[in-house]
Parts: structure tokens; C-alpha cells; sequence
């Protein structure tokens, strides 16, 4: 049986066998307790506690304060625009939507697989460990995501990026203040400028060459490092100039391609890439 208050709640107390309640009000506080427990706000929130259990929460427009769902496989949905201070995913399977739902304040995931969407982006995202998966179509101040097979996608770009141990993917299409891969084999595609450093482990850097907006900083750290730079057609590349950028680079680790607004350090193999054939190569081996 489904609970349906339509007028302000100053708060809902569920039970431990799993309650379904509609707020079509503002509700000040809600409380779960055990159970599989259903939750639908359509004006908003105060405090939300889903309790353990495998919870489902509706937000369907307006803000919420703070939102914990405990322990279980939730989910989660944010719907016309609604917005969240503090959402705490919890430990287990979690899903979180929020293709459609507004800015979100801090969101944490727990130590099992998270996966998250975010529809206008958000201040801080710590997915903590596990093989998490991060959609995110607004800025997001910083993201973690800790030990794991993590994939974080940041259509906006982003602040400070921190992907811990693992074989991470990396993929952002607007600016990124710093991305750091960590321990594990990574890969970040990058095509709007930042920073990016691998870490530990043989990391893969795709560049697109074909947008120059902003500057772009590598580092391969230790490990064999890759980095991919791609271009529309071999008209499009200057292999004289990308030479000259490139002399000293075998010595001293560090070159500037000023055709590219790109600098790299530290990485062993560069390659220029045209219609998918590499068009130039420099391999340099492990640097000391």
C-alpha cells in the first residue's frame, strides 16, 4: 500500500517491512528503516534516510537537503530539474539517474560498483572503491573514484580528477584543471585542453589535434606511456615543425608541439595518427 500525503510533512517514519510513500509537499524529514522501501518526492526535501534494504528514490523536481540510502542496491532518479546539497549513495549495486535531474552538491558512492549519471553536473563526485561508471553532462568541481575498473566521462569537463589504483578510462570533452590516473594501465582522451598525469603503468593518451582551444599538459609518469595524436588527414600535419619540436625531446624528456598547443613529458612512444594509420612515430624506450 502506497502512503500519499499532499500537504507539508514535518516527518515520515517508515517501518522495518518496506514502505511505499508519495510527497506531492515539501517533506522536512523522511525516514525508511528497513525494508524495500519506495520514495517519491514531487515538491522537494529536507533530510531523506532510505535505510538498508534495496531502496528506490523518485525526485521528480525541486531540492533536496541531504539524501542517505544506507545499505543495499539502491536507486536513485532526479527528474525536471530537481536538485541535491549531499547525496549518499551507500554501500552495494547503486544506480543513480540524473540525465534529467539539475546540480548536484557532493555525491558519494560506497566500496561496491556505482553507477552514476549526472544531468548538470555537480561539486564533488567520490565513488570510493569498486568498478565504478561516472556520466557527468555539467561541470563537476572533483571527482575520486578509488581502487577499481573505473570510467568517468566528463562532457563539460572538470576540476581535480583522481581515478586511484586500477585500469581506469578517462574521456572529457571540455577542460580539465588535472586528471591523475594512478596505479593501473589508463587511458584519457582528451580534446579541450587540461592537465593530464598517468601515474603508475603503461597509460595510453588520446590527443585530438584537431582542436587547439586551450593548453594541454601530459605526463607519463613511470611506466611505457603512449600518447596518440590525432588529425583530420596528413595535409593537416606539419612534420617539419613537429621534428624541430621534437629534437631535444630524446635528452631531456619534455617537448612543447607548438602546432598542437600540446607539451608532453616523460612518455615513451608518440605517434601521429591520420584516419586511424599512424602517419609519424617517435619511440624512445622507458625513460630513467
Amino acid at each position: 500500500m502506497t502512503s500519499i500525503f499532499s500537504a507539508y510533512t514535518a516527518l515520515f517514519s517508515g517501518t522495518d517491512g518496506g514502505d511505499a510513500a508519495v510527497f506531492n509537499a515539501y517533506v522536512d524529514a523522511a525516514n525508511g528503516e528497513g525494508g524495500q522501501d519506495v520514495f517519491t518526492l514531487n515538491n522537494g526535501g529536507g533530510t531523506i534516510t532510505m535505510g538498508a534494504g534495496n531502496d528506490a528514490l523518485f525526485v521528480n523536481g525541486g531540492s533536496v537537503n541531504s539524501v542517505d540510502m544506507g545499505t543495499g542496491n539502491d536507486t536513485v532518479f532526479m527528474n525536471d530539474g530537481a536538485t541535491a546539497g549531499t547525496m549518499d549513495l551507500g554501500e552495494g549495486v547503486n544506480l543513480f539517474s540524473g540525465g534529467n535531474g539539475g546540480y548536484i552538491g557532493t555525491l558519494f558512492g560506497g566500496a561496491d560498483t556505482d553507477n552514476v549519471t549526472l544531468g548538470n553536473g555537480a561539486g564533488t563526485v567520490d565513488l570510493g572503491e569498486g568498478d565504478n561508471q561516472l556520466f557527468a553532462h555539467g561541470y563537476v568541481g572533483s571527482v575520486t573514484t578509488g581502487s577499481g575498473i573505473d570510467n568517468v566521462q566528463l562532457h563539460d569537463g572538470g576540476g581535480t580528477i583522481d581515478l586511484g589504483a586500477g585500469d581506469d578510462i578517462f574521456r572529457a570533452s571540455g577542460y580539465v584543471g588535472e586528471a591523475y590516473g594512478g596505479a593501473g594501465d589508463d587511458t584519457f582522451e582528451m580534446s579541450a585542453g587540461g592537465d593530464f598525469c598517468g601515474g603508475e603503468g603503461d597509460d595510453t593518451f588520446a590527443f585530438d589535434g584537431t582542436r587547439m582551444a586551450a593548453t594541454t599538459e601530459i605526463w607519463g609518469s613511470t611506466g611505457s606511456d603512449t600518447v596518440n595524436i590525432e588529425v583530420d588527414a596528413i595535409a593537416d600535419f606539419d612534420d617539419g615543425r613537429f621534428a624541430t619540436d621534437m629534437a631535444a625531446y630524446a635528452t631531456t624528456g619534455e617537448a612543447t608541439l607548438s602546432q598542437f598547443n600540446l607539451t608532453i613529458h616523460d612518455v615513451e612512444t608518440v605517434n601521429v595518427v591520420a584516419d586511424g594509420v599512424v602517419i609519424e612515430t617517435y619511440d624512445f624506450g622507458l625513460f630513467a
